[in-house]
């Protein structure tokens, strides 16, 4: 990924980010492909989105929004599963 891309995907984030009231770190490590894939249908019939991400990139997209409190807990395997309005559906 060169630099223009890295740009293209911290602005993309970021949007994302502003929208986002709702949002679960999570750690995939020990999951199956198709248990990773169930656990995304089920997060996007609840009206979520689930998606890995790159770590620095994630924490450069975060910054100014409510998200940038959990720039510390990007470490490692992450993903981020959120949701616009509704956290319990996005728990359950």
């Amino acid at each position: 990924m060169n630099r223009t891309e890295k740009n293209v995907a911290i602005e993309s984030m970021a949007k994302e980010f502003q929208k986002l009231r709702h949002v679960f770190v999570t750690d995939f490590r020990g999951l199956t492909a198709n248990q990773s894939a169930d656990l995304r249908r089920k997060i996007r019939a609840a009206g979520g989105s689930y998606e890995v991400v790159k770590n620095r990139l994630a924490k450069r997209a975060s910054a100014g929004t409510a998200t940038e409190k959990l720039k510390d807990r990007l470490v490692g395997t992450c993903a981020l599963a959120a949701h616009a309005s509704d956290a319990v559906a996005l728990a359950k």
